[in-house]
């Protein structure tokens, strides 16, 4: 985009100097041309210097030797079709019931109440049947002892109660009760956390999908301007003043336009991620 706007630049930096042969511009107008030359070189050699940092950066956190990266990705291509959204309030409901942290916490609630159960159980008496078989020779159930190959079983129940246990489960069950409700609340301030994600997920979808229609249109407005101001130039009936703004708002134009496409992608992903289609399998 800047070397673009380099090359359009040089060529009114050669009109500069024709017009200035011509004594239709000064050697002022000349100079502040050819400074915007040299201020477009200048962010080109910033911007290459921050890509080789990035690129080593990047080769860094993936623990690999430093090469050249390429973008993966088209961010002028449309992204995603999502096909036709419901409602946001339909879409929260979805992301409320896809996300796996949600889950996880619900089964964490379902699991704590099943242990609140399990616990509240040692209120009662214990009560345990028991029965076994021997067959030994000697069996020491038969008296007196012989060296003979015998058979006996018995079988029984044994009730059993702790006379402090009911204390100790009642300080268990306000225990687990406590964690069970801190869990609950966790799930619910997760709910509404996701409701807000999706929310400012989806609305900003919307906003990136009107900016591209605006930033498209005034691009194209500012690139018809920027051509009959070169025109305008060209024959002496612009100043220098008008083809740098002209310039200044092509280049502008064109940023709007990549990045309003550029929030486009962020907020697609986000919305995926949000409602639970990207959860991982």
């Amino acid at each position: 985009m800047i070397e673009d706007s380099l090359q359009r630049t040089r060529s009114r930096l050669v009109d500069a100097e024709n017009l200035f042969n011509a004594g239709s511009a000064t050697r002022s107008d000349v100079l502040r041309v050819d400074a915007l030359v040299s201020s477009q070189q200048s962010a080109i050699a910033d911007a290459r210097a921050f890509r080789k940092v990035a690129e080593r950066n990047l080769a860094v956190m993936m623990n690999e030797p430093t090469r050249a990266y390429d973008v993966g990705e088209d961010i002028l291509a449309p992204p995603h079709d999502l096909g036709e959204l419901p409602a946001v309030d339909d879409m929260i409901a979805e992301a409320q019931a896809n996300r796996l942290e949600v889950r996880s916490l619900e089964r964490a609630v379902d699991g704590m109440h099943q242990n609140i159960r399990a616990t509240r159980a040692q209120y009662y008496p214990r009560l345990d049947a028991f029965a076994d078989a021997l067959y030994a020779n000697p069996n020491q159930r038969f008296f007196p002892l012989s060296p003979v190959w015998r058979a006996s079983w018995s079988v029984g129940v044994q009730l059993s109660y702790t006379i402090n246990q009911s204390l100790r489960t009642k300080a268990q069950v306000r225990e687990l009760k406590t964690n069970k409700r801190e869990l609950v609340l966790q799930a619910e301030l997760m709910r509404r956390a996701i409701a807000i994600e999706v929310a400012q997920a989806y609305h900003d979808r919307e906003r990136a999908l009107a900016a591209i229609e605006l930033s498209t249109r005034g691009l194209a407005s500012s690139v018809e301007a920027y051509r009959v101001a070169s025109e305008n130039y060209k024959l002496g009936a612009a100043t220098t003043n008008e083809i740098i703004a002209a310039e200044g708002e092509q280049v502008q134009a064109a940023l709007r336009a990549v990045n309003s496409r550029i929030d486009l992608h962020v907020a697609t992903t986000r919305l995926l991620y949000a409602t639970g289609r990207l959860n991982p399998k």
